[in-house]
């Protein structure tokens, strides 16, 4: 089957999708970003038979998922699909985008400042995110998929800054949270008005060691989002 259709009901969502609020460093990528992550995930044998966390999910993931595997597949073949954020009316949308689906699905409202709540904790096979464009941002947010992913499962990182040092603060940082870096696709991500990012991210694809070791950020002092 074609990808048509999901394209145009992805399109269609992200036009109606809530404004970017730009003081979260929300900055949506493009409808063909959102398909690549998870044809990107079908591809490493993340997707079937997997418990997904969405860590952040301003860009529909969630939504796009539901919509690829319904068209590629059985969409039975998610074991469980969870939508984490800290923006209301994303987790809204993702409940509205995920009623009715025949499999497992969960929305979780939360600011990841806060510890992950302990039914989450090495709950999921899969986990994506695409932090804040800060260091701190990028570094609580690995954190947290650290502390959400089960032993030997995925992590699919988003993460481009330019500023100078921040991907070797973030690359040593995936090190000692105890990930082996699998792949690591340049500009892969495209956003749309992303100044800061300069239009662009790469893809981290992450894989989790037998004993993972969360950074110590619950005492940030810097500021997680480029706002301040």
């Amino acid at each position: 089957p074609t990808l048509g259709p999901v394209v145009r009901d992805v399109a269609v969502a992200a036009r109606n999708a809530p404004a970017p609020r730009l003081e979260l460093d929300q900055c949506h990528c493009t409808v063909e970003t959102k398909i690549r992550r998870v044809l990107a995930l079908h591809d490493a044998g993340a997707l079937v038979g997997r418990r997904i966390l969405v860590l952040g999910d301003d860009d529909l993931i969630g939504l796009t998922i539901d919509r690829v595997v319904r068209r590629l597949g059985s969409s039975a073949s998610i074991s469980h699909l969870a939508v984490l954020d800290v923006d209301p009316r994303v987790a809204k949308l993702a409940r509205r985008a995920l009623t009715g689906t025949p499999y497992s699905w969960s929305t979780v409202l939360h600011d990841l400042r806060e510890p992950l709540p302990e039914e989450l904790r090495g709950a999921f096979d899969t986990v994506l995110t695409d932090p804040p464009y800060t260091v701190p941002g990028a570094l609580l947010f690995l954190s947290r998929a650290a502390d959400a992913v089960a032993p030997h499962g995925d992590v699919f990182f988003s993460f481009g800054s330019r500023r100078p040092g921040a991907a070797y603060r973030v690359q040593r940082a995936i090190l000692e949270a105890g990930f082996v870096v699998r792949s690591l696709a340049r500009d892969f991500n495209r956003y749309v008005g992303a100044g800061v990012l300069g239009g662009t991210s790469h893809l981290y694809h992450l894989s989790a060691g037998s004993s993972l070791r969360p950074l110590e950020v619950e005492q940030l002092a810097s500021p997680l989002y480029t706002g301040g």
